[in-house]
């Protein structure tokens, strides 16, 4: 795995991390999705055998699976296309573009802190927001539900998949806490100047 430090560019303005799809781990999300569709049709297939036991539970599992796994798969299509990097990180903020409930670009004031999690086996990247509702307005309505989905399973708004970074997830959050840190800091310091 690469180091953040190759992706990072300077600026007039500042630091600047872009951070492309890992292809790699896209081609690979995108074949395993495949192959468990294939598993799923399957099931289809042998389901509707006319002497198949268990015929409607084996139907309805291919169809979940076809389902559930076709959309990773669309995704992973998706990632391969996109030339739109997954993430980056500049003085202005964070601009997330890393799944499908991706709210764009979320300035250092709407972002609390990032932090590292595991969800089952994966770990994620989450951002705790100042104000989650300011962000929802901002999105279309399938997305909005996606989103408060993520809310009422984690606690978070914004939960980025680490899968097709091309760096360590922790290299990424210790970037945006950064950035938080330094921002923080400066309020300090502009607020005692002020006294």
């Amino acid at each position: 795995m690469r180091s953040l430090d190759q992706y990072v560019h300077y600026r007039h303005d500042g630091r600047r991390v872009v951070l492309p799809v890992n292809r790699l781990r896209a081609v690979l999300v995108t074949l395993a999705a495949m192959a468990f569709m294939a598993g799923g049709a399957w099931m289809c297939v042998t389901a509707a055998r006319p002497n198949a036991e268990e015929s409607v539970v084996l139907w309805i599992i291919g169809i979940a699976v076809l389902v559930l796994f076709g959309i990773g798969a669309l995704c992973g299509v998706a990632r391969l296309i996109n030339s739109k990097p997954v993430l980056v990180v500049d003085n202005a903020g964070v601009h997330e573009h890393a799944s499908m409930t991706g709210v764009g670009f979320l300035a250092w004031d709407e972002i609390k802190v990032s932090v590292v999690m595991r969800q089952g086996v994966q770990r994620l990247l989450f951002l705790d927001l100042a104000d989650p509702e300011s962000i929802l307005t901002r999105v279309s309505r399938v997305r909005r539900a996606l989103l408060r989905w993520n809310q009422r399973r984690t606690g978070m708004l914004v939960i980025i998949p680490t899968v097709f970074l091309p760096v360590p997830v922790r290299e990424v959050e210790n970037e945006i806490n950064s950035h938080l840190a330094q921002r923080l800091e400066r309020s300090r310091r502009e607020g005692r100047a002020d006294v």
